[in-house]
């Protein structure tokens, strides 16, 4: 028996040392490689705060973003520098390297002054959503006015393919771009990942069979549990402000419906707000790498994955939440995952991941209220129907004007006639500066003029009025811009973002693979410097775009 323990033990020592020998190879090959990668995968986390990967590092394994930060290149001091941080923004920037005031991309939604209607970022009329009744919307990225990391590879080689995968819209299109190969999101009308006939009349055949109901049945009546005890976590289980899990409480456990029972669209609503719904997408990755083969050709191709779990837990529960805590902990596990996944594949000399993300968080309000600081809210539809009230007290009209083509606070789109009607749109204007100046939370108020003509606010810093410039493109932006004070937000939403202040801009952004160097540096860079690197390393050109090319070695 002794000497069977000692050949367990010996053999188990030669397993570690030669699987350590084998990573340490493969670390080399890849930092001394100089081809050019086959495969460029980005991961996206929708509303990953930079201050995550640091704030939680004693939690993550050794496979996981402990080994990005460890054997990749971690920028740790990387912030947008616009001012809308919102999805639709945060994704094209990272696709084309340009900022709203170039690719269109202002908001998620917008008024769209050319077309004298409110716009969503990706619809089309034109287009159809495969699978989904004549009265939806279509989608494409048309509105996007930039082309992206994959169309200029595409128009450098047509055999590359580029691939676009998240449960958002918004999100897996404009990553994509205008010349994908193949565009995929999770419509919940049909609970199903789809595509649009912009991009093709079908689906592709790999996902024929597929479907998001099959794989899910295995969570039908999934219990989500906390994966550490009480004691390893640093906030408390419920806190003030934060929302409840559908059909449940703040409170750990959480139970998704029976699949067998419930609606889809009651089962889908609870699945994509737990982190088993993270799965769905690396799942769909590996699919679409061993169908498409993917980074196994003499061309580059491009995988963009878009992980929107990540967003939905935390504008339910908050960045300060356990709930926000287990699901970066399943995120940890499946990065491991595609890691091992991709150097096995692909192997890590010819392969380039990065990690990035669309925007952060604010924490929720009433948190920050009760730690001292002066935090709240802001009710969108109250302030814009007092705001209305105000000005029809203060330029009075025989009849009913409307003062307002549509809100997308913080936008306020003003109806041309009617301040036409007023003969005095300065007046207007500095009607609702003064009103909105009154309310409480509201830091400064800039109107599109201010920033086509560089007018500075008193109230606002050139660093700030940056931001805004940056946002701001002529037929898209609102003719006011209410800017609310650190720590508050406009809505109801337990948390959220959209601010130019740092916990909604400072997002990671990780590059680690082929020819990429180890190390931490913390130089100021931008998300918007993602695509122009990737671009660099693969021999392509990015003309005209704001970010810039950054050293991985």
């Amino acid at each position: 028996m002794v000497v069977n323990m000692k050949r367990i033990l010996f053999s188990f020592l030669l397993l570690i040392i030669v699987a350590t020998g084998c990573r340490t190879d493969e670390r080399e090959a890849a930092l001394n490689s100089t081809e050019t990668p086959r495969l460029l995968v980005v991961v996206s986390f929708d509303q990953m705060r930079a201050d995550y990967l640091s704030r939680w590092r004693e939690l993550w394994s050794e496979d996981g973003f402990a080994q990005l930060l460890r054997d990749g290149r971690n920028y740790s001091n990387c912030a947008f520098t616009h001012s809308a941080t919102a999805t639709g923004p945060g994704h094209s920037i990272l696709s084309t390297g340009a900022y709203p005031a170039k690719n269109g991309i202002v908001l998620n939604n917008f008024y769209d002054r050319q077309r004298h209607r409110d716009s969503y970022a990706v619809d089309d009329s034109k287009a159809k959503i495969l699978g989904a009744g004549d009265g939806q919307k279509g989608r494409s990225p048309r509105n996007l006015q930039m082309p992206t990391l994959g169309d200029w590879l595409k128009k450098s080689d047509s055999t590359a393919r580029v691939i676009a995968i998240s449960p958002k819209d918004r999100a897996a299109i404009l990553m994509g771009g205008h010349r994908a190969d193949a565009v995929l999101w999770f419509d919940r009308s049909t609970s199903a990942f789809t595509t649009s006939s912009y991009y093709s009349d079908s689906l592709p055949r790999w996902l024929h069979g597929w479907t998001a109901v099959d794989e899910c049945k295995r969570y039908s009546s999934y219990h989500w549990n906390a994966a550490l005890a009480d004691e390893a976590y640093s906030v408390p289980d419920e806190a003030p402000g934060e929302g409840a899990f559908p059909g449940g409480t703040a409170r750990f456990p959480h139970q998704l419906p029976d699949l067998s029972t419930a609606t889809s669209e009651a089962f889908f609503k609870s699945f994509f707000l737990s982190p088993p719904s993270v799965d769905i997408v690396f799942n769909l990755a590996k699919k679409a790498i061993e169908a498409e083969q993917l980074g196994k050709r003499q061309a580059t191709d491009i995988l963009w994955l878009g992980i929107s779990t990540t967003d939905y837990v935390g504008h339910q529960f908050g960045p300060d939440s356990r709930e926000i805590v287990d699901t970066y902990l399943q995120c940890d596990r499946m990065i491991a995952d595609l890691i091992a996944y991709l150097d096995d594949e692909i192997g890590r000399d010819r392969y380039l991941l990065a990690v990035s993300s669309d925007h952060g968080v604010a924490p929720i309000p009433e948190q920050s209220a009760a730690a001292g600081l002066d935090a709240g809210r802001i009710d969108q539809l109250e302030f814009v129907d007092e705001l209305d009230a105000h000005l029809s007290a203060a330029f009075p009209f025989e009849t009913a004007h409307r003062w307002f083509d549509a809100a997308h606070l913080p936008h306020l789109y003003v109806n041309p006639r009617t301040l036409a009607a007023t003969r005095n749109e300065q007046a207007v204007y500095d009607s609702i500066r003064a009103f909105a100046m009154r309310q409480e939370g509201v830091a400064a108020v800039l109107t599109r003029q201010d920033i086509k003509t560089g007018s500075q606010p008193p109230s606002v810093d050139a660093e700030l009025f940056d931001r805004f410039r940056k946002n701001a493109f002529e037929t898209r932006t609102g003719d006011v811009i209410i800017c609310p004070k650190e720590y508050w937000i406009f809505g109801n939403t337990p948390a959220t973002h959209g601010s130019p202040y740092d916990y909604d801009r400072a997002v990671p952004l990780i590059f680690f693979g082929a020819g990429v160097a180890p190390g931490e540096l913390e130089e100021q860079v931008s998300p918007a410097d993602l695509a122009p690197t990737l671009a660099d390393r693969i021999g392509v050109a990015m003309p005209a775009v704001d970010g810039r090319v950054l050293a991985l070695r």
